[in-house]
């Protein structure tokens, strides 16, 4: 599941001021219901805290939360595991 970084500021090209993408395959695609979500830059201090405001956007049964226990994840195309991975995620 790779993540992409937005733009460092609002000056960006599409003005996401250092959101984060969120791109979702397979399982974890059909669980959130969408191909990608962006999150702001507060959500992308670490891959813990994108997934962490990922599982809360998507208050379901749990079964988002339980198919992202199981992903392993990509940061700008470099694999970096799982969700524990504390690895940041948002502009340098």
């Amino acid at each position: 599941m790779p993540l992409t970084e937005g733009p460092d500021g609002p000056d960006g090209p599409d003005g996401t001021d250092g959101a984060v993408t969120l791109r979702y395959w397979a399982a974890a695609k059909q669980a959130a219901g969408t191909a990608e979500e962006s999150f702001g830059s507060v959500a992308a201090e670490s891959l813990a805290a994108l997934l962490a405001a990922a599982v809360l956007a998507h208050p379901d049964d749990g079964a988002f939360a339980r198919v992202l226990a199981r992903c392993s994840f990509l940061v700008d195309g470099e694999p970096v595991g799982t969700a524990a991975a504390g690895r940041p995620v948002g502009p340098p």
